[in-house]
């Protein structure tokens, strides 16, 4: 694997991290109104699986290993852990262990296009029916 491969896949990794770690820096997170709505749990969430889904991304494709939604999983989760540890820090935000429930739980839903990808394996069989050879 060459550097431009690298950089590649892991690129939109670091810099969607420093994101995350830059919007947990500020004290009051700007929001327009059509997210304010949404709840700060189900927000975390997809922060969090997008996160999962470029990680795996950049995983798949550069890192030998056999398990690597598992990998996945862990990384993604931990990031989320000290994400809420670094956030503890921040004056106006709160360490919050239901915030890192979240950032699991996004986390852990790669594993939603794991067991899609294995039902679409079972269910795209091969349909042709036979057609009956013509009696001379």
């Amino acid at each position: 694997m060459n550097t431009k491969q690298l950089l590649w896949y892991w690129t939109p990794v670091g810099i969607y991290a420093g994101i995350i770690w830059y919007f947990s820096s500020l004290s009051i997170v700007p929001q327009p109104p059509s997210i304010a709505t949404i709840s700060d749990k189900v927000k975390h969430i997809l922060e969090f699986f997008l996160l999962a889904i470029l990680l795996y991304r950049a995983i798949y494709h550069t890192v030998s290993v056999k398990y690597s939604y598992l990998l996945t999983i862990l990384l993604t989760s931990i990031y989320g852990v000290i994400d809420e540890i670094h956030q503890g820090f921040i004056p106006g935000r709160i360490f919050s262990s239901l915030d890192m429930l979240a950032d699991a739980v996004g986390a852990f839903c790669i594993m939603t296009i794991k067991v899609a990808k294995i039902i679409w394996k079972k269910v795209t069989i091969d349909i042709s029916i036979p057609v009956p050879e013509k009696e001379e």
